[in-house]
């Protein structure tokens, strides 16, 4: 009788409640909880974050080629525009 009036007072709460974990605690025939199976996931989690640090490794090789790759066509075209102006001063100078 006693599962029951918990029971009945439970259904007055909101789903939330109803199908969360307080719930389970204060049925019947539900086994306690220390007394439950546990099934560790950490092994499915685990594996995802080896699959993240790969791709973040893979990422940051690419990005690390990309960065000294654009290092590289910028040191050339500040090269290119210093020569210019060079070449464009050196014109001013002879004119004068």
């Amino acid at each position: 009788m006693r599962c029951k009036n918990m029971l009945l007072f439970f259904e007055g709460l909101s789903p939330l409640l109803k199908k969360g974990w307080l719930l389970r605690l204060f049925k019947c025939d539900a086994k306690p909880i220390f007394k439950q199976s546990y099934a560790p996931q950490s092994g499915e989690i685990f594996a995802i974050l080896t699959q993240m640090l790969e791709t973040f490794e893979a990422n940051l090789s690419q990005s690390q080629k990309e960065e000294m790759e654009n290092q590289k066509a910028c040191e050339d075209l500040k090269a290119a525009k210093e020569a210019e102006i060079a070449a464009g001063q050196e014109q001013i100078d002879n004119n004068c």
